[in-house]
């Protein structure tokens, strides 16, 4: 008898600190899950354009289409790897030397659109900035999508070329440093 309450006593001493090991994952996965979000290098809106290039390290280029507007491109495995955003481009558009928009460009290379099939810039987005009016059919040919979240504009695109490959994007700006617009 003795040793039957003993043994009960101490499996249930081991599903007590396994549940509290789980549970402490748990909530440890949640405050982590929002440092994997920043998937621009910690380029914040307002950002001037010397620092960030020198923090960052890599291209930089005048925008072909706009005056007073300069591009910084990166891949997105270079600083957010944990999200798995596989080919795509991460853009940094400052105007007037600040920090105005920040936008990923999936990359698919042909019309079998591997890349936006793989849904993985559509997750990142709903699980970072919120589900959208058509994020619940997201298969449909063309979305256009623009909503605001804690007073930055994000904008979600997906649209088929007449060639078939298609264009998807996430865009987030902030008005507050968006200079004149001459082009």
């Amino acid at each position: 008898y003795y040793l039957d309450n003993r043994m009960k006593e101490t499996s249930n001493y081991k599903l007590i600190i396994n549940l509290r090991f789980i549970l402490i994952l748990v909530i440890f996965s949640l405050f982590t899950h929002k440092a994997y979000a920043d998937c621009f290098g910690g380029a914040k809106f307002g950002d001037d354009l010397r620092e960030t290039d020198a923090k960052l390290n890599v291209a930089v280029m005048p925008s072909r289409t706009k005056k007073n507007a300069i591009h910084i491109f990166f891949g997105s495995f270079q600083f957010c790897p944990e999200e798995n955003l596989g080919r795509s481009i991460i853009t940094l558009e400052f105007q007037n030397e600040k920090l105005y928009s920040k936008t990923f460009s999936v990359m698919n290379i042909s019309n079998k659109n591997l890349e936006s099939n793989k849904k993985l810039l559509f997750n990142y987005t709903v699980r970072n900035y919120g589900k959208f009016e058509s994020s619940n059919n997201i298969d449909i040919d063309n979305i256009f999508y623009h909503w605001k979240k804690n007073g930055i504009d994000i904008v979600y695109t997906k649209e088929i070329y007449p060639n078939g490959i298609i264009q998807e994007e996430l865009t987030l700006y902030d008005q507050k440093y968006k200079g004149k617009s001459d082009g």
